[in-house]
């Protein structure tokens, strides 16, 4: 008989959902988190935190009143509410997995604090996990480099003077909006076609109140992938410093599609993650939450999502939910 039911690999957001809706279904189980509790929010950005309301974002039904309904969460106060999620979990931090290996329908989990064997697995490393980085030709670069998931505050950036951030998402513009209030800093921007900018404040703000109706609305009547643009906020600060997309890197040049080229001291790769599949399985197709290959594996993120609220708080809450019934309901078959 293997030790555990299930084997949750990473202890954000979603492992900590699922684990604790697994709890309540009675199974067994072991949460495994690289670092500590979290550890994707306490390395966000210092001034980062939530973009939609506390009544979006809790976990379990009776933290609706953890903090204020109507209140953006900031990275520390979502660290602190994952602790009180992660209270009557079995979970080992600091606890970085190696590889997953399958032998006869029976997982082991390989860490770097020891070998852990179950029957499922389930990835909910989070988005976070994997970043990107394009690749770009580079001759002798003398330019420093650092991705998103690298970036901590303004202060950090002290020694660079001209600054150039490769993206056009969210977490893009709110790189520039930092950065840029340093009247001494030149931050410039690298992206594919139009930059496109969210709402006005005060109609977003509105939006943010009635979530759940424009979740609804959209569901009902979109049906596409939705993507996260820009805040309004960044749309001043970028001006004529917009660059198409790089094409190679000399020295301290940075050589752009369109033939224009400029001199840089450093470059902020907000440029998203990619899914963990490939870490661990060369999965080809994953059906609903489930490897096709691996029967026993589940994905509770970016190769899972339902819809497009999978890739936010609230729809964590509810994929998780689905995912422990259906994991739930194999193990009493099993």
């Amino acid at each position: 008989m293997v030790p555990f039911d299930v084997i949750i690999v990473g202890g954000g957001p979603s492992g900590l959902c699922l684990g604790n809706a697994l709890l309540e279904k009675s199974l067994n189980i072991i949460v495994l988190e690289q670092g500590q509790i979290g550890n994707s929010w306490a390395n966000m950005p210092d001034h980062l935190g939530t973009i939609t309301y506390w009544k979006s974002n809790f976990l379990r039904k009776a933290d609706d009143k953890y903090y204020k309904l109507n209140s953006i969460t900031s990275a520390s106060e979502m660290v602190s509410y994952l602790e009180s999620v992660a209270k009557k979990l079995n979970i080992k931090e600091n606890s970085k997995v190696i590889k997953i290996e399958n032998t006869n329908d029976v997982y082991s989990v390989v860490s770097s604090t020891g070998t852990y064997f179950s029957k499922k697995v389930v990835l909910a490393t989070g988005y976070y996990f994997n970043p990107y980085t394009p690749d770009f030709t580079k001759d002798h670069c003398e330019i420093e480099e650092i991705h998103f998931s690298d970036y901590k505050n303004s202060e950090s950036l002290k020694k660079y003077n001209d600054i150039l951030v490769v993206g056009k998402g969210l977490s893009a513009g709110q790189i520039i909006e930092e950065i840029a209030k340093d009247k001494s800093k030149n931050v410039s921007i690298s992206a594919r076609g139009k930059l496109k900018f969210g709402a006005h404040p005060l109609i977003q703000n509105f939006t943010l109140r009635f979530l759940s109706v424009f979740d609804y609305l959209y569901m009902k009547f979109s049906g596409r992938p939705i993507s996260v643009p820009m805040g309004y906020g960044a749309k001043k600060y970028i001006n004529n410093n917009q660059y198409s997309n790089i094409d190679r890197i000399e020295g301290r040049s940075v050589y752009f599609e369109d033939g224009v080229c400029r001199d840089f001291d450093l470059i902020i790769y907000c440029t998203g993650f990619r899914p963990v599949a490939n870490k661990f399985f060369n999965e080809e197709k994953i059906e609903g939450f489930q490897s096709t290959e691996n029967k026993g594996v589940f994905y509770l993120g970016l190769e899972s999502q339902r819809n497009f609220k999978s890739r936010f708080l609230r729809g964590i809450r509810e994929d998780s939910l689905i995912l422990a019934d259906l994991i739930s309901s194999q193990t009493r078959l099993d």
